[in-house]
C-alpha cells in the first residue's frame, strides 16, 4: 500500500520500455544532425570558400553535444570577423 510510490526493484513495464527506446533513437538523430551540421559547414568553410574553419576534433565533440546554439554561435562569430576583415581589405585596397 505504497500508493503512488512504485517499487525500486520491479522491472520497467512496456510503456517505460518505448519510453526509454524512443528518447535513445531521439538523441542519436540529434547527435547524427548536428554531426551532418558540422561536417557540411567544416567543407563549405575550408573547400568551397576557403576561411580556415577548424571544427573537427573529438575535444570538440561534447562541446557541439551539449551546448550546441553556443558553440555554432561562437564559431559563427569567428567567421563574421574574419570575413569582416577580408572584406574591409578589399574595400580599402
Amino acid at each position: 500500500m505504497l500508493g503512488p510510490l512504485r517499487d525500486p526493484l520491479k522491472l520497467p513495464g512496456r510503456n517505460d520500455f518505448l519510453a526509454i527506446s524512443f528518447l535513445i533513437v531521439f538523441y542519436a538523430a540529434v547527435f547524427a544532425s548536428l554531426n551532418a551540421f558540422r561536417n557540411e559547414l567544416d567543407a563549405h568553410f575550408n573547400v568551397t570558400d576557403p576561411i580556415g574553419l577548424d571544427l573537427r576534433g573529438w575535444k570538440r565533440l561534447p562541446w557541439m553535444f551539449a551546448f550546441n546554439a553556443f558553440y555554432f554561435q561562437f564559431h559563427f562569430h569567428k567567421l563574421y570577423k574574419k570575413q569582416r576583415k577580408v572584406y574591409r581589405s578589399l574595400v580599402a585596397g
